[in-house]
C-alpha cells in the first residue's frame, strides 16, 4: 500500500515538473497591408471612406471576385496586383476614375484561396465652383500673386468651401504644388482655371489629393512633393 502511495505521488510530481518545463509563448503580432499603388499607377481614385469632398457622378457598384491559382493540388494566393489591374481596367471601361467605400474581403474554402473587392464606381465631376461669370487676370480683383516658372498665377476669390486661382496657362503637377506652396494652400480645397476657361483644369482636397480634370487622373501631394 505504502509503494502504490509512492508511485502516485511520483507520478504526481513528474506531471507538474512536465508542466512547469512548458515553453513560454510570447506575444506576436502579424501585419498585413494591401498596397493601393495599382488603382494610383491607373489614375483610379480609392477611399474606404463612403463620402469624399468633391462632386462626383456615380457608375455603379463594383464587386469583384479574384480565386488564386491551383497547380498540382497546390493553391497559392491571390495575387494582389493582378486583381487590382482587373478592377481598374473594368472601371476604365466603365469611363469611372474612382472607387469610394472601398471593401477586401479574403477567405480560404474548397481549398482554393478567395479576395473580394467591392465598392462604388464614381467619375469625377468638373466642377464650375460657384463662378458667376468667366473669370480673368484682373489683377485689380485679387487678393494675392505669384508667377511659376513665367506663368503669372492669382489667387481671385476665397469660399468658405475653396479657393478659386486664375493661372495665365495651365501648370502641370509639379508646378501646381509650387503655387500651393506660394500661397500657403497645401491641402486646402482649391479649384484651378486657365484665364478665360468656363471649367477648372485641376484642384485639390483638403485632405490632400490633387486631381487634374483633364484626364481625370488623381494623386496624393505628398506623391508629388
Amino acid at each position: 500500500m505504502d509503494m502504490r502511495k509512492y508511485i502516485i505521488l511520483l507520478l504526481v510530481t513528474l506531471v507538474f515538473s512536465s508542466c512547469g518545463s512548458l515553453t513560454t509563448i510570447e506575444q506576436h503580432t502579424i501585419t498585413s497591408i494591401v498596397d493601393y499603388s495599382e488603382f494610383a499607377k491607373n489614375g483610379i481614385y480609392v477611399t474606404e471612406s463612403n463620402t469624399v469632398n468633391f462632386d462626383y457622378v456615380p457608375i455603379g457598384s463594383v464587386v469583384s471576385v479574384t480565386t488564386g491559382a491551383l497547380s498540382d493540388f497546390t493553391s497559392a494566393p491571390v495575387d494582389v496586383d493582378k486583381a487590382f489591374k482587373k478592377v481598374c481596367e473594368e472601371l476604365k471601361e466603365k469611363k469611372a476614375n474612382g472607387l469610394i467605400n472601398l471593401r477586401i474581403v479574403t477567405s480560404y474554402n474548397s481549398s482554393l484561396y478567395h479576395m473580394t473587392v467591392s465598392g462604388m464606381a464614381i467619375r469625377l465631376k468638373t466642377p464650375d465652383f460657384m463662378q458667376t461669370s468667366i473669370p480673368s487676370l484682373d489683377s485689380n480683383n485679387s487678393e494675392s500673386s505669384c508667377v511659376i516658372d513665367g506663368i503669372k498665377c492669382l489667387v481671385k476669390a476665397k469660399k468658405t468651401n475653396g479657393t478659386l486661382i486664375i493661372t495665365s496657362q495651365k501648370l502641370n503637377s509639379e508646378q501646381v504644388i509650387q503655387m500651393l506652396q506660394e500661397f500657403n494652400l497645401l491641402n486646402k480645397a482649391t479649384m484651378i482655371y486657365v484665364e478665360k476657361a468656363k471649367h477648372a483644369y485641376a484642384g485639390t482636397t483638403d485632405n490632400g489629393i490633387y486631381m487634374n480634370y483633364d484626364t481625370g487622373m488623381f494623386l496624393k501631394i505628398s506623391d508629388l512633393m
